[in-house]
């Protein structure tokens, strides 16, 4: 009868916590969609809401700190392409999440991101696939996840 109990009375102290974190990795799954469309919209002033102001960059052309800085040159990017591929199309897709709760405030997510653009008929320039693995760290603030810490680096996938 006492293991009964005590079976129980640990189910009802879990059950609350699985069910926080099951909630805390839907909002981060939408997170991560919501940062892959907005790259894929170019809308790095939406993006940014979705990161802390202080977040840091890391890719293969280096580091940012500074997060302000960071999504002017992003958005300038993306301009620049956007009056030069004016009917080109972006396609981005997020495979294979992994996201990891440390604690009630602190998450590591890592997936696949496959990125196409494909041209307009009237444009040149062949059609451009990126494949990258991507990293960000998420902290909860104010009760909302945002992203601290982001990492691109490229992969090809017959090697995974």
């Amino acid at each position: 009868m006492q293991k009964k109990v005590a079976l129980v009375l640990a189910y009802l102290m879990l059950a609350p916590l699985a069910i926080a974190q099951d909630a805390d990795r839907q909002q981060i799954e939408a997170l991560i969609e919501a940062f892959n469309r907005t790259e894929e919209e170019t809308d790095m002033e939406a993006q940014a809401k979705l990161m802390t102001e202080d977040r840091i960059w890391v890719s293969g052309a280096g580091r940012r700190s500074d997060q302000a800085q960071n999504m002017k040159i992003q958005q300038a990017g993306m301009h620049r392409n956007q009056q030069r591929f004016p009917t080109t199309q972006a396609f981005h897709e997020v495979r294979d999440p992994i996201i990891r709760l440390y604690g009630d405030d602190a998450a590591v997510a890592s997936f696949y991101w496959y990125r196409n653009w494909i041209r307009g008929a009237e444009e040149e320039g062949p059609n451009v696939s990126q494949r990258l693995i991507q990293s960000l760290f998420l902290v909860k603030r104010d009760g909302q996840w945002k992203i601290a810490y982001s990492h691109s680096s490229p992969f090809h996938p017959d090697q995974q």
